[in-house]
């Protein structure tokens, strides 16, 4: 009989924690989530621009996608059409950014030259290589 009751006492003071000690504030129940530090995620489709508030405190037009481009041992392609560096400096200006997909096999120095005029221009690059 001893074994029984403290069979039932021990499962008895399990259950009480569980449950959050009938709302006394201990135990991990209380009926809430846990709490975490990380916001929920986003899929791709729900994620809007933001735009940037002016000096004024209004807002500003979201910012466009950047251009995006390829770089091979062919040259410079946006789509395709091939593209001289200048061309591309040009196009890209507007979005102020430019999405740069680099083969295995284009040339180093056309990506060097490709990043010295984005950087003159102040056109920020993304590579992916």
């Amino acid at each position: 009989m001893k074994k029984t009751v403290v069979g039932v006492g021990v499962i008895g003071a399990l259950l009480y924690f569980l449950m959050g000690g009938l709302g006394l504030g201990i135990g991990p129940g209380e009926g809430e989530a846990p709490q975490t530090s990380e916001a929920p995620a986003e899929t791709e489709s729900e994620v809007e621009p933001e735009a940037e508030p002016n000096n004024e405190g209004e807002a500003e037009k979201p910012k466009p996608p950047p251009c995006e481009l390829r770089l091979d041992r062919r040259g410079l392609w946006r789509g395709e059409a091939t593209l001289a560096i200048a061309d591309a400096v040009t196009q890209c200006r507007e979005a102020g950014r430019a999405s740069v997909t680099v083969t295995g096999d284009a040339k180093q120095g056309d990506l060097d030259e490709l990043n010295r005029a984005f950087a003159a221009a102040g056109i920020e690059v993304l590579s992916n290589r």
